[in-house]
């Protein structure tokens, strides 16, 4: 029922600002799809997406839109898949988020430095996130972002400062009871349904496996709001990177084979990365991007996790 209103909310927003396409839904039904990465078999190879084609028809809509509004702007970034991959064309990517966004922003910065076509835009701020609403409200904050940039695609990581209770009208909710997950899941609702009111895919990027048990535990909650509650919204992709970054076990580690080279990638605190684990996580990130959207996009370094 919840999918079924935030689909109406949607395309309801959509219409007010004269949305419209002209594809047609018979031949790209089977194309058009949200996506959810999980961990690669093997760590060197691109990260895999699962396809899924039964969509209803009002998210069919919007998805066609979608991919119409970045195919006029000369954006090669698109959920219709394409062999061999679209040239990027010229896309803006705009990244949001706190100090995990940041750490992810610095990656991409360095990723992409020589590849032509891509105005990277990072707008990242640290000890935010949105339980704290009170500090810095992103769907506030983003809103004339969105309008200013204009984004292809907005990468969204945060949450490294949510583990704690939230302020809701009059009352406080306490982290992890269900009152607090339905109003955090409002957040992201907001978030995402904004996004693809502009015209704008949102690729959701999950919280990395932490060292502390206690916060990484409510790390771990946090990234199951994310993965089933952001591609709820048409046009939005989430992707695990914690399964990616842990080891066999699960668990947590600051030391992997990078190119078959072994590397730190993490920082003292058990939470960040260094500089080259943001070069890392960004490669990573960037390989998504271009099997997710099918564009010819790569990172200036490719750092695959080999072990």
């Amino acid at each position: 029922m919840r999918l079924k209103v935030a689909l109406v909310m949607v395309l309801v927003a959509l219409s007010t600002v004269g949305f419209s396409t002209n594809a047609s839904n018979a031949k790209v039904a089977a194309a058009h799809a949200e996506r959810v990465v999980t961990k690669s078999p093997t760590p060197a190879a691109a990260p895999s997406t699962q396809l899924t084609t039964n969509v209803s028809s009002a998210t069919q809509q919007v998805l066609d839109h979608l991919a119409q509004r970045q195919a006029n702007r000369g954006c090669g970034i698109s959920l219709i898949p394409a062999t061999p991959k679209r040239k990027v064309g010229e896309c803006t990517v705009l990244l949001v988020g706190d100090s995990m966004g940041n750490n992810l922003g610095s990656g991409l910065m360095y990723q992409l430095e020589r590849t032509k076509g891509i105005n990277f835009i990072k707008r990242s701020k640290g000890s935010t996130g949105l339980s704290n609403s009170w500090f810095y409200d992103w769907p506030v904050i983003l809103k004339p972002m969105l309008g200013r940039y204009k984004p292809n695609l907005v990468i969204v990581m945060l949450g490294a400062n949510d583990r704690q209770n939230m302020k809701v009208g009059g009352s406080t909710l306490s982290f992890g009871t269900s009152a607090w997950k339905q109003a955090y899941r409002d957040q992201i609702d907001r978030i995402t349904a904004m996004i693809t009111k502009a015209g704008s895919y949102t690729l959701w990027v999950g919280l990395p496996v932490m060292e502390p048990k206690s916060y990484g535990e409510g790390m771990a909650e946090l990234n199951k709001l994310y993965s089933t509650q952001a591609p709820l919204t048409p046009g939005v992709t989430f992707l695990d990177v914690w399964s990616y970054l842990a080891d066999d076990r699960g668990q947590y580690r600051d030391r992997v084979r990078v190119n078959n080279t072994f590397t730190n990638i993490r920082g003292g605190d058990g939470i960040h990365f260094s500089m080259s684990g943001m070069r890392v996580l960004a490669s990573y990130v960037l390989l998504h991007i271009r099997e997710t959207y099918s564009v010819n996009v790569r990172p200036r370094q490719e750092l695959p996790i080999t072990g």
